[in-house]
């Protein structure tokens, strides 16, 4: 099972990237601190949906290196 650690509090953004709202505790999103961001790539994909980004993750092996863009709004 691959863990990202993204809740499923997580909303599309008008702008095509999925707004990321909450994140598990000692996650690798948590640690790479993405909580308040906007993904906008997962893996050279982009304007991907929610459905999309979790299916992406589920079918990750563990211990893959996954590239994310973000837009960060802090």
């Amino acid at each position: 099972m691959v863990i990202f650690g993204v809740q499923s509090e997580i909303t599309a953004n008008s702008n095509g990237g999925i707004v990321i709202t909450g994140v598990t505790a000692n996650s690798p999103a948590a640690k790479a601190g993405i909580s308040g961001d906007v993904i906008l790539r997962l893996n050279k994909q982009d304007n991907l949906s929610i459905r999309e980004m979790m299916q992406i993750i589920s079918d990750t092996k563990p211990n893959t290196e996954v590239i994310v863009t973000i837009s960060r709004f802090r």
